[in-house]
Formats: C-alpha cells, sequence, structure tokens
C-alpha cells in the first residue's frame, strides 16, 4: 500500500469516528432528555412517560409506602410515578395515618400537600377560663384569636403563635354608637380577618341598624366605623388587600371601593351587582337583570376604568361566582343552576381599545380570550355558596351536606357527602365539623376523616396555630390546647 493510499484510508477512519462520535453524543442527549421527561420502559417493555410527585406532610420524616413499597427516603421527598393509580401510605411512630388512591397523568406535576399526621398520644392543657361569650374568632393565618364577654366593649385579643400565649386588650367604647353604659348592645354578625393579622372587619346590628367597623388590634383609635364614616347603609363589605387599606362594598347594588387610609370612597365601579367575589383588589361580580334582560359576568381589575364582560347569560337559575391565583394562573370560576365552568389564565383589564371602540366585552370562549376552559361539571344539585381555600388550589361547592370538591391542580372532581352543613376549613387542605361534642376532620375531597378530640367540644371554631404545633378548641368554658405534633 503506497502513501496515498494510506492517507485516505486514514481520513476516512477519521470521518467514520467523528460522526459515530457526533451521533454517538446526540443519542445521549435524545435519551437524557426523555429521561428527564419522564419517559421509561414500562413493566411490559413499552416506553412510557411517569410523572413527578412532590409529597410534603406534616410533620415531616414520614415513611412514604407506595404500592406496597416502602421509600428509602423519608418526608419532604419528590418521586417518579408510572402512569395510572397509586396506593400512598404515609405513617409515623406515635401518629396516625394518611392514606390514598392518587392518579398520576403522564409527564404532570402532581403536588400532594395535604397528608397532615396528628399525634396520638395528647395530653389536654387549660390556657384560659373563658366563661360566656358573645364571640370567639380565629385569624386566618392561625395566630391569633379574639373573643369578648357578652355586653363587654374590653375585646380579648390572644397571640398563641409561641408557646407562651398573651392576651392585649381591645377596647371598642369609641368604634361603635350602640354602646350604652359602658355595654355593647349590638350583636355581632360576621367577624373578617386580613391576610396580615393587624386588623377584622366586623358586621355588627341594633334594633334593626347595621354597623360595619374596620378594628385596628395594634392601635384601636386608628378603627374606623366605615358605615358611621361614608354614612351608606352597606350590603356587604370585603377586604381588598392584606393590610386592609382598601375594602370592597356593595350598597343597593352599586359595588366600590373605599381606601381606609385617606378616608376616600370610589365611584361606582359596577352597577346592579347581585354576587361578587375577590382575591384581592380584583373582583369577578355577577349582575341582576340588565335592561336587555341579560345577566353579565364579569372582571373587574384593580386601577382600571370600567371593569370587562366575559359571559352574557339568559337565565334565570341561579349564578354563584367565585375567583382564585394559584401559582400563576388566575381562575374564573362560575356555576349556573347544576353546572360549573372553570377557566384559567390571565384576567383581561380594561384597554383603551375598548373605550375607543365602546366595547368592554371580551368574551370567554373568543379567540381574544386570555382565559381558556380548564374544567365543566354537573352537580347532582344546585350549590348554595362555593368557597376557595386559603391556598387558592380547593374549590368546594356546596348544599347542605352535599359537597363537591374540585382540586384545581389536578382537575380532580369528588362528590361527598358530610355528616352535616356546618363544614369549615381548619388549614390550607382540611375541613372539620364538631359533631356530638367531638372534633372530626377529612381532606378536602372527603378522604382520611378522623376523629382527633372525642368528647367536651363546644361548638366554638376549632384552630390548628399557625405553627403546626397545637390545636385550639373550646371545652367547658374553657379554651384548651393541645399538643398535636
Amino acid at each position: 500500500m503506497n502513501r496515498e493510499q494510506r492517507k485516505r484510508r486514514q481520513k476516512i477512519f477519521t470521518v467514520l469516528a467523528e460522526t459515530f462520535m457526533v451521533f454517538a453524543v446526540i443519542a445521549i442527549v435524545v435519551v437524557m432528555t426523555l429521561v428527564a421527561m419522564g419517559y421509561k420502559f414500562g413493566k411490559e417493555g413499552e416506553i412510557e412517560q411517569s410523572g413527578l410527585m412532590q409529597l410534603h406532610t406534616m410533620p415531616t420524616g414520614a415513611t412514604v409506602e407506595i404500592d406496597g413499597k416502602v421509600l428509602f427516603a423519608r418526608s419532604n421527598l419528590s418521586e417518579s410515578l408510572s402512569p395510572g393509580e397509586h396506593y400512598i401510605k404515609i405513617t409515623k411512630d406515635g401518629y396516625d395515618s394518611w392514606e390514598k388512591t392518587v392518579t398520576m397523568e403522564p409527564g404532570s406535576l402532581m403536588r400532594l400537600y395535604s397528608p397532615r399526621l396528628f399525634l396520638l398520644e395528647r395530653k389536654p392543657e387549660k390556657v384560659i377560663a373563658l366563661g360566656d361569650l358573645m364571640f370567639y374568632s380565629a385569624s386566618e393565618n392561625r395566630n391569633y384569636l379574639l373573643y369578648a364577654k357578652p355586653d363587654s366593649t374590653k375585646w380579648t385579643l390572644m397571640n398563641v403563635k409561641n408557646d407562651e400565649v398573651e392576651t392585649t386588650e381591645v377596647d371598642v367604647t369609641k368604634v361603635f354608637t350602640f354602646i350604652k353604659e359602658n355595654k355593647f348592645t349590638g350583636k355581632i354578625e360576621q367577624i373578617k380577618w386580613d391576610s396580615d393579622e393587624d386588623k377584622v372587619l366586623v358586621k355588627a346590628s341594633f334594633e334593626g341598624n347595621t354597623e360595619w367597623a374596620l378594628i385596628d388590634l395594634k392601635d384601636v383609635t386608628e378603627s374606623v366605623n366605615v358605615t358611621k364614616e361614608f354614612g351608606m347603609n352597606f350590603n356587604r363589605i370585603e377586604l381588598a388587600s392584606g393590610s386592609a387599606e382598601r375594602i370592597l362594598t356593595l350598597e343597593n347594588g352599586n359595588l366600590r371601593k373605599i381606601d381606609i387610609g385617606n378616608k376616600s370612597i370610589s365611584r361606582i365601579l359596577v352597577e346592579k351587582v347581585a354576587g361578587f367575589t375577590n382575591h384581592g383588589a380584583d373582583i369577578v361580580y355577577v349582575t341582576d337583570k340588565n335592561d336587555d334582560g341579560k345577566r353579565n359576568i364579569g372582571i373587574y381589575k384593580d386601577g382600571a376604568k370600567e371593569s370587562v364582560v366575559v359571559k352574557v347569560l339568559d337565565t334565570d337559575e341561579k349564578v354563584l361566582v367565585g375567583s382564585s391565583a394559584y401559582y400563576d394562573d388566575e381562575y374564573l370560576i362560575y356555576a349556573v343552576g347544576n353546572k360549573i365552568d372553570i377557566y384559567s389564565g390571565e384576567y383581561p383589564a380594561y384597554t383603551s381599545e375598548m373605550k375607543k371602540n365602546n366595547n368592554n366585552k371580551v368574551l370567554l370562549d373568543s379567540d381574544d380570550s386570555t382565559l381558556k376552559l380548564v374544567l365543566e361539571y354537573n352537580f347532582g344539585f344546585v350549590p348554595d355558596n362555593l368557597t376557595v381555600s386559603r391556598g387558592g388550589e380547593y374549590v368546594l361547592a356546596k348544599q347542605g351536606k352535599n359537597i363537591v370538591s374540585i382540586d384545581l391542580d389536578t382537575n380532580k372532581i369528588v362528590n361527598y357527602e358530610s355528616k352535616s352543613d356546618k363544614v369549615k376549613w381548619i388549614d390550607d387542605s382540611m375541613l372539620y365539623d364538631v359533631l356530638d361534642n367531638k372534633v372530626v376532620v377529612w381532606d378536602f375531597d372527603g378522604a382520611n376523616e378522623r376523629e382527633i378530640v372525642k368528647d367536651g367540644v363546644s361548638d366554638r371554631a376549632v384552630m390548628i396555630s399557625g405553627n403546626n404545633k397545637y390545636l385550639y378548641y373550646v371545652s367547658s368554658g374553657n379554651l384548651i390546647r393541645e399538643v398535636i405534633r
């Protein structure tokens, strides 16, 4: 073989080697990408795409069993699961257990943050003697309790964030007008906490008259009697900011916004409002019938010039609206009669182009809509109300004891019946009821029902503290707490 032939052969080998290396690198990248996307060989040798489950428990460090196999890692953890149903059981020494069958969709992320285990051996501890009460209320973030004796103008704020419970007196003598001889002569109709837990919105009534007051729990002199300040008979008031500096009011069908800081009230934002809901200052509303006999479902974005109509209804059936924000999506929820539709995406805002064209409509299911249908469902009943969990993930539609739960993360729907119609949230994903003086809890979807206090509980609010360490309840006129983890 001469020199030229050797050189040509070497070039061929070099090209072949480099080509092989390129294809090998491409193959490795493709395989790694498919693995990262959850693709793997199934039990029958077929290629399938798995999903990822993120599992958080309270408390952490629990043993996790999936389909009968105990995982090496303790919670909290992430685990790849093949498509289909999987049985999950969570246990920890000294605690009760939690179990559920979940369905994993190919390529999906399942956030399973609801499992809570309760310490089995608990000793009730008396915190304070309450006696007879005019009202008793727990804050949304579960760090405070507020209560008052009958007729008292001096209310007690209880800080339960730490092991040492602290109390503060809140004197509302100068807040309400129906204080006579230093006695609170009215009836407390409603108490709503702001998310900062610094203020409460109180609805009180006396002899057919109603007053709404925003009470500053840190400095009661900064409290505002909203009814007296603005001279209007409000039908409904909702908090529109975490610090309660803004509130939303409904008066004679007119929806307005109030800035508490400078004590100013806005123009009418929407007229003929039959009902509304909000997360923050963004509002979802439904109107009564307009002049054309139609009803509108619309959205008012905070700061916008006008609202945007997203649905026009021609119905006499009951209409409920709901709203939520979960991760990067906003949700519009509405139920007409026994049917519910849920849309996700971004709420539309009123624009200068809409003003120019004298058109404030961006109808759902149109090409211009920024909200897309993600779920529709027919109930077996007409719901009385819609509620959304504090974290925004779970929707409950209720009529008496009938409950439909919807998980916005997985779109899973469960229809079940509770034992009473007085169901309440005890944390971000768990419900509770007091039945025959016993505290019963269960997951939002009806699973894992457990009796956690067996006797002597009044129907006052039951609360798990914000640090998830204590369970607080009222028994025989006393505030009781138990260590639950």
